[in-house]
């Protein structure tokens, strides 16, 4: 699927498989702390890996180093970091010795999320893959820079919906609907604060952390704000779905989402560039997010309301009271 000029990624391509094993690995154990709520030592896990990783790149960068190759290394050096330190943990908690979990039942009732969980990469990476065929690899870097900036302030959504998670894997199926919901309201209302703020900051940020001559992403990565926004928020109601066991909810969203990235792309790229682009991922994040909505609504019964997720005034005061009562 490459362009022919993009050939050389493939032995790289190859040997990044490694990934996978090491990442499940870390994936399948954080996600025991995640559905037990303790999030104190999910997030330490979680957070292992950057400073490795980042450790690495500053090595890179001292002795010379410019191979994208090395970069992939230290990633995988990192992911495999986490893989021990979790395992460490799980020796210092729990009896290695013991009656085990049926794998054939783990893998039955995993199938479903397993399906779902193949999809996303190509969601992931459909509007690159589309960009770089239509416009070329240095537009790509544009947009990946871009819409890196654009979602700098995704912990907002991402914290809310591991959290949302938990929360709706720990009662039946159609209850808990009220607090989604307003963790949704809330998210939303941050989003709209934070990413304005980052909006107007965006011209002295960008340069600042990818360099100068990517100054002319600064315009595409304020138009991804509100596409990151809308991705932020379809996460969160797919992560509420996915604890209610709804694996194939999200899979809804995503597709109806590549459909209008695709065909909006491939109409909008041409004519207006890499903003083009931009508009295709907005109109697309927030099509997966309406669908989102219609599939908590369709889970959670008759007392969910489309309103339900839309801010209101007492949304709006509480969260100026939580953002006043921080800052004092």
């Amino acid at each position: 699927m490459l362009p022919q000029a993009e050939q050389q990624l493939l032995d790289l391509s190859r040997f990044f498989v490694i990934f996978i094993i090491l990442n499940h690995l870390a994936l399948n154990l954080i996600a025991v702390d995640q559905g037990a709520g303790n999030f104190k030592r999910f997030n330490f896990t979680r957070a292992v890996l950057y400073p490795v990783y980042v450790s690495f790149l500053i090595v890179m960068w001292a002795t010379g180093v410019r191979q994208v190759k090395w970069a992939a290394i230290g990633l995988l050096v990192a992911n495999l970091v986490v893989v021990l330190v979790r395992l460490g943990l799980v020796v210092k908690d729990m009896n290695l010795w013991g009656r085990l979990y049926s794998p054939i039942r783990a893998i039955k009732e995993s199938i479903r999320f397993g399906l779902v969980g193949a999809a996303m990469p190509l969601y992931m990476q459909a509007d690159k893959a589309i960009l770089l065929w239509l416009l070329g690899a240095e537009n790509l870097g544009l947009y990946v820079v871009a819409l890196s900036a654009s979602a700098a302030i995704g912990s907002i959504t991402n914290s809310a919906g591991m959290v949302s998670f938990t929360a709706a894997a720990q009662v039946q199926r159609g209850e808990g609907f009220e607090k989604i919901a307003k963790t949704f309201r809330m998210s939303a209302l941050l989003w709209l604060v934070f990413g304005g703020i980052l909006a107007i900051a965006m011209p002295l940020l960008l340069p600042l952390v990818y360099g100068g001559e990517f100054a002319s992403a600064v315009n595409p990565a304020r138009l991804l704000i509100a596409g990151s926004a809308f991705a932020g928020l379809a996460n969160l109601l797919d992560q509420s779905m996915r604890g209610q066991g709804r694996a194939f909810a999200g899979l809804e969203g995503r597709l109806a989402g590549i459909v209008v990235i695709a065909m909006l792309g491939m109409a909008l790229s041409q004519p207006r560039g890499l903003m083009g682009m931009c508009l295709a991922f907005i109109f697309g994040q927030l099509v997966c997010m309406i669908v989102l909505v219609y599939c908590a609504i369709r889970n959670y019964g008759p007392d969910a309301r489309f309103w339900n997720f839309v801010p209101g005034s007492a949304d709006a005061l509480y969260v100026i009271n939580r953002i006043t009562s921080f800052i004092k």
